[in-house]
């Protein structure tokens, strides 16, 4: 599952509720609390726990008061070193508008350049595989665990 939040969804996001502590671990609730008073148009969400895959690889996310999705966080990145490290690295007023902008997009590069890599090798694979069929002798073949006839 996707952390994508709807309009819908972050209402049953779990946002820290410093008076029940739902949904959150303490660690997660203090980390929560410190992210809103340093950056007040920013907080910390949660899946909720029924609402959550097992292996939800995303399970937290940073997001503005609208709503929007700012970062998607997994267990492991829900640090508050790692969150004030993003933070900052993303704050306009700290690191300017052209600064912030030029690295989204050499972010967003570097993944459709992952994407288009892994495209490729599996063309190559597929390619390999029916050069070696075509120039076999053979009326069954088997490359690798795949039989072919």
């Amino acid at each position: 599952m996707s952390f994508v939040l709807s309009h819908d969804a972050i209402a049953g996001a779990y946002l820290l509720d410093p008076n029940t502590g739902a949904g959150m671990s303490q660690a997660h609730q203090h980390l929560a609390q410190s992210i809103a008073e340093r950056y007040p148009d920013v907080r910390l969400a949660q899946v909720p726990l029924n609402r959550r895959e097992i292996n939800e690889p995303y399970p937290f996310a940073l997001v503005d008061t609208m709503g929007t999705v700012l970062k998607e966080l997994r267990e492991s990145e829900c640090t508050i070193s790692f969150v004030y490290r993003w933070l900052y690295e993303h704050d306009t007023t700290a690191r300017g508008v052209k600064e912030v902008y030029e690295k989204y997009i050499a972010e967003k590069q570097r993944k459709e350049k992952v994407v288009q890599d892994s495209i490729k090798e599996r063309h190559n694979e597929n390619l390999d595989v029916f050069h070696t069929i075509a120039n076999s002798p053979l009326h069954t073949f088997k490359h690798g665990t795949r039989k072919f006839g």
